[in-house]
């Protein structure tokens, strides 16, 4: 695994270069840091959402759960309510739960006004996936039909991928 999971659990400081991208390991550093002490601002959830991203694929399900909670409960549970919508996608995606996957997905991406392009892509796949995966093709054909436009590139496999498997 790229990032420790006892790290965030057990809310232990970050120390060395965790991750080779330098801004990734400073949102691990800042985000441990702030777990650790309660100093400071929360992070931003742009950072948080980037840690996401990059441990969703390897731990288990049960794994993930305890960072998410971690971070949720860190300081008193200062999150945003719009953090708490993200950490809800995460839980459903790290627990592999195609149905709430999709759900949180489709509910951020109607009501996050923040959401760049790239993460319009990210959950656009992510519901898109999520539908498929529980056998609602009908579901990911709508979602694409809905936010192709709003994605920028979807030209890649990824995309061509998920309409074929959505029945397009």
């Amino acid at each position: 695994m790229i990032v420790s999971e006892p790290s965030f659990v057990g809310r232990n400081r970050v120390t060395t270069q965790v991750v080779a991208w330098p801004q990734l390991h400073e949102d691990a550093r800042r985000l441990s840091e702030w777990m650790h002490t309660c100093d400071g601002p929360t992070p931003s959830l742009e950072s948080i959402i980037r840690m996401a991203q990059l441990l969703v694929p390897e731990p288990t399900g049960a794994e993930l759960d305890a960072i998410w909670r971690s971070i949720e409960s860190a300081c008193g549970g200062s999150l945003t309510p719009r953090g708490r919508e993200w950490l809800a996608f995460f839980t459903a995606a790290g627990r592999r739960d195609g149905a709430g996957m999709s759900m949180e997905a489709r509910r951020l991406l109607a009501g996050d006004p923040f959401l760049t392009e790239a993460l319009k892509r990210y959950l656009v796949a992510a519901a898109m996936l999520g539908s498929i995966s529980v056998g609602n093709r009908s579901e990911a054909r709508d979602l694409w039909a809905q936010n192709s436009n709003s994605i920028g590139r979807t030209d890649d496999l990824l995309f061509d991928v998920l309409r074929a498997q959505g029945g397009e």
